[in-house]
């Protein structure tokens, strides 16, 4: 690769992390303090829509473009999550891109951070099969609450609030399903 096309990739990462980690933010800011910024006021829905654009486009332009769709799709597992827009609450996944950005242009090591430390979460995560848990985990919990929301006609957030405790073994019983399909996909 050539000296401009490395700096080229480097700044589009960058901004492209920006606008994950802008995203982020917001999205977070709206939890801790729901009073303080609405998601549904229409200038933020509006500016949240053009994120969520701007990175469904980031995101299937490095699909088309990647040899490997599987392998692309499996470690893009949390820029596909941060796609679905339903609920803002899955642009806490675009977080994700900044750390693809800190591990593919060797940011710890630039900046000596990298050491005993990242060897050791690395070997964890890619070789005890804890990535594979956590990408089939995700992706039961998002599929079953929105087949969940679907059936049971309850919105999102609440289904995936319902998902969450079942999986979690926590089970409150203060959401259950009431339809022998919504009783199916709980014993899925």
């Amino acid at each position: 690769m050539t000296k401009t096309k490395i700096n080229w990739q480097l700044s589009y990462d960058i901004g492209i992390a920006g606008i994950a980690l802008f995203s982020f933010l917001i999205v977070v800011g709206s939890f801790l303090d729901p009073h303080a910024i609405r998601l549904s006021a229409p200038p933020l829905a509006h500016l949240l829509n053009v994120l969520l654009l701007l990175y469904t486009i980031d995101f299937f332009y490095r699909l088309a473009s990647s040899r490997h769709w599987q392998r692309f799709l499996f470690d893009n597992t949390f820029d596909l999550l941060s796609l679905i827009p339903l609920h803002p609450a899955f642009a806490i996944f675009r977080i994700g891109r900044v750390w693809r950005l800190i591990r593919h242009h060797h940011l710890l090591w630039r900046f000596g951070l990298d050491g005993k430390l990242s060897k050791t979460v690395h070997r964890f995560v890619y070789s005890s099969g804890f990535l594979n848990l956590f990408t089939a985990s995700m992706f039961i919990l998002v599929l079953s609450s929105l087949m969940y929301s679907i059936v049971e006609k309850v919105p999102y957030p609440s289904a995936l609030w319902w998902a969450i405790t079942t999986a979690t073994t926590v089970g409150y019983g203060d959401i259950s399903p009431a339809t022998n399909v919504g009783k199916f996909i709980a014993a899925s």
